[in-house]
């Protein structure tokens, strides 16, 4: 789970820094109605990127979640089965 955090944060860094990298370009260069309407949709693609990668984020915590309560409840009917065959 945690090679998956990370793997996850260096996308969201590397994709920051290359949109970061294009808007530098876009600012620098002359502006037109072309780069006006390119600069909107780079915005409207950023947020869409960022919005996915927060929710896969969420996905993987809520799976990480389950496993855990999933270990916990085996050890739980594990811990049961042996008070019940100790105690007869």
């Amino acid at each position: 789970m945690d090679a998956l955090k990370d793997s996850l944060n260096a996308m969201a860094e590397m994709f920051e820094e290359k949109i970061s990298e294009f808007q530098q370009g876009l600012d620098n260069g002359p502006t037109t109605k072309t780069n006006t309407s390119l600069a909107a949709e780079l915005n409207s693609f950023r947020t869409f990127v960022l919005s996915a990668m927060n929710t896969l984020q969420r996905q993987v915590e809520f799976l990480g979640i389950e496993a855990q309560n999933a270990t916990s409840a085996r050890s739980q009917r594990r811990e049961v089965g042996r008070c019940y065959f100790t105690c007869l």
